[in-house]
């Protein structure tokens, strides 16, 4: 099935058609009437011609009569004659008859005429009548008739008249005309001009003929004068007609195409129009679902549109503000300094850019109730992109920011609690270590004051006692107690106990809560951290606070060891990957490394490669590793930089320890 707009121009070019072929019947029938007029007008004038010619012919014949009544002799006449005969050249001769009967007739001009026998006869004839009448002598057979007149007597005159030239037809005519003379009452057609180009069959039988038919105003030749035209398809003006159809073809195209153009512009308007109308009850709607206040106002400082969230933040209803001005509605304060912010405000009038609200900024609302607000101002353009007013953007931050200050809290409790349990975990180990490593310090004064003890024993058993000597001896043993009573009072803070727990332990969670811990310090070292915790099976059997103060102790080595290198090198890698029934924990710096003198005692108590450490924390961490059935590993890595791995069992599916 043919589309609309196929059909739509099929229907154009029928109806243009009609009306095409309307218009070139009338531009044909208007062109055949000019044809026609200016044929009827060459049969008037030719009529005419004819008509006078006709009246010269009776004026020279009168002429003789009158010249013979006036008794002039031959000469005079033959003169007259000639002289007629030389103004109009259809006079082929003149004669003068004479005698009783007429029969005697002599040339007086046209030397060398013969007339016809017959019509010779016919003349002398009509010369035997004796009429005074003027006659006609006509013959169908040659082109020549005659004209007799008697002046009343014994003498008449002929006028012999050649019908060629008496018509010539062909100065007034056009060659597509037809012409001829006939005698009156059935004399028949005595000249025919036939036109000089014939009509075509196609033309006889399609174009009309033209014909007319006028008697000349002559009584003595009362001549009827017939002509008749065919029209010819020269006339018409088909080159015309056919550019015409051309032309209305084309237009008729034109304009249907631009018809159905503007039909689809309507079309594309209109749906322009409603995807308009969606995208702006779209807007609207999230205008009005927005929870920031929302304000835009004109050039004039008027409001023109608010939604629900900036009626509830000013305490107006929100379609009541739009028209009011907007200094009548928003009343802005700084905080520090309770100054208004019209100024503000009129700067941004003056230079529309986007702006953020200082910091501080309060908001009153229509019941004097201050509100701490954030927002910024933007210009708001017309489509040309000018200026046409400006949208503020408002957010109330009293429940934000109590939300904020509540999460706040809540994080630094739980961080704060973590680092108490780490803080224990790590005196915990610590105590460990430090008795391990000063039991020598301890065995010392112990030493000496049970030496003491049993000096002063022996010499109190002497007779003579040296008082003085076992008062010192017991001064020694005294000192060396508040000695050992120091270096126990250092380990009381320290001490205690609590039994070993084995339980499931996700190591991506111990980094992280490790990474929340020293954020502050990474940040301020400028030190990057990278972790790797990808794949599935990172869970391990132990304690988390021991694992936690492993890694912390680890990271805080690492940080140290940064101290001094090229800020580019500052970072810190952490991996964790399952191999096995382990799960291995690497922690690697770019820092210097690790000295070689201090490489084989690494993990032994008091040994330090920094200056001022205790050389207690990778004793600690090994300690502490190996206690939950792992082990601590350490060394430098290839291209530089220390690198520690933490190897702990991993836990396996319904698998399940017991403290």
């Amino acid at each position: 099935m043919a589309s609309p707009r196929v059909r739509g121009y099929a229907l154009a070019l029928l109806l243009w058609l009609g009306l095409g072929l309307a218009l070139c019947v009338l531009w044909g029938d208007s062109a055949a009437g000019r044809v026609r007029a200016a044929f009827e007008q060459d049969v008037r004038i030719l009529h005419r011609v004819l008509s006078q010619r006709a009246e010269q012919h009776d004026a020279v014949l009168a002429g003789l009569v009158a010249l013979e009544r006036a008794g002039v002799g031959t000469p005079t006449l033959a003169s007259f004659a000639e002289s007629m005969r030389a103004q109009y050249p259809q006079v082929a001769a003149l004669e003068r008859c004479t005698g009783t009967a007429l029969v005697g007739c002599a040339l007086l001009a046209g030397v060398g005429f013969d007339p016809p026998d017959r019509l010779q006869e016919t003349v002398l004839e009509a010369l035997g009548q004796a009429s005074a009448a003027r006659r006609r002598v006509l013959s169908s057979a040659v082109p020549v008739f005659a004209l007799v007149e008697s002046d009343g007597g014994e003498t008449a005159f002929v006028l012999w008249i050649d019908a060629a030239r008496f018509a010539a037809l062909s100065e007034f005519t056009q060659p597509d005309s037809s012409f001829s003379l006939s005698g009156a009452g059935g004399g028949g057609v005595f000249y025919r001009l036939e036109p000089r180009r014939s009509p075509s069959a196609l033309e006889a039988g399609l174009l009309p003929r033209f014909s007319l038919q006028k008697p000349l105003g002559s009584a003595s030749q009362p001549f009827g004068l017939e002509a008749a035209r065919q029209l010819r398809f020269a006339d018409l003006p088909l080159g015309g007609m056919a550019v015409l159809l051309a032309a209305g073809a084309v237009l008729a195209l034109l304009l249907t195409r631009f018809l159905f153009g503007v039909r689809q512009a309507r079309l594309e308007r209109q749906a322009a129009e409603q995807a308009l109308q969606r995208e702006r009850a779209r807007a609207e709607g999230t205008v009005r679902a927005v929870s920031d206040a929302l304000l835009t106002w004109d050039l004039g400082g008027r409001v023109t549109l608010a939604n629900p969230a900036a009626g509830a933040l000013l305490g107006f209803e929100a379609a009541s503000l739009v028209g009011r001005p907007l200094a009548q509605v928003l009343r802005l304060q700084a905080t520090l300094g309770q100054q208004p912010l019209s100024d503000y405000l009129g700067s941004f009038r003056r230079d529309p850019v986007p702006t953020e609200l200082p910091e501080g900024t309060t908001l009153l609302d229509a019941r004097g109730q201050a509100r701490l607000v954030e927002g910024s101002l933007s210009p708001l353009t017309d489509e040309q992109g000018r200026v046409a007013g400006g949208v503020l953007t408002l957010r109330d931050l009293g429940p934000f920011r109590k939300r904020m200050l509540e999460a706040l809290e809540h994080s630094e409790r739980r961080l704060r609690e973590h680092e108490a349990l780490l803080a224990h975990a790590g005196r915990m180990g610590t105590l460990s270590e430090i008795a391990a490593g000063i039991a020598h310090e301890l065995n010392q004064p112990l030493t000496a004051i049970l030496s003491h003890a049993q000096a002063s024993l022996r010499l109190l058993e002497e007779e003579d006692a040296d008082l003085e000597r076992v008062r010192r001896s017991l001064q020694s043993s005294a000192d060396q107690a508040r000695r050992a009573a120091q270096i126990l009072e250092r380990l009381r803070a320290h001490v205690a106990r609590q039994p070993l727990r084995r339980e499931p332990v996700d190591l991506r969670q111990v980094v992280e809560n490790v990474r929340v811990l020293t954020e502050h310090e990474l940040r301020e070292r400028g030190v990057r951290l990278e972790t790797e915790l990808g794949g599935e099976g990172l869970e391990v059997l132990g304690d988390a606070i021991q694992i936690e103060q492993v890694l912390h102790n680890l990271l805080r080595n690492a940080l140290e060891a940064l101290g001094g290198v090229e800020p580019e090198r500052r970072r810190v890698r952490v991996r964790a990957w399952r191999e096995g029934r382990e799960v291995r924990l690497e922690v690697r710096d770019y820092g210097p490394g690790i000295a070689p003198e201090v490489l084989p005692q690494l993990f032994n108590p008091f040994v330090s490669g920094k200056a001022g450490g205790m050389g207690l924390g990778l004793s600690l961490s090994q300690t502490l590793a190996q206690g939950m059935g792992g082990a601590l590993e350490g060394g430098n890595a290839p291209g530089g930089g220390a690198c520690f791995t933490l190897r702990l069992p991993a836990r396996i599916a319904e698998e399940h320890v017991r403290p």
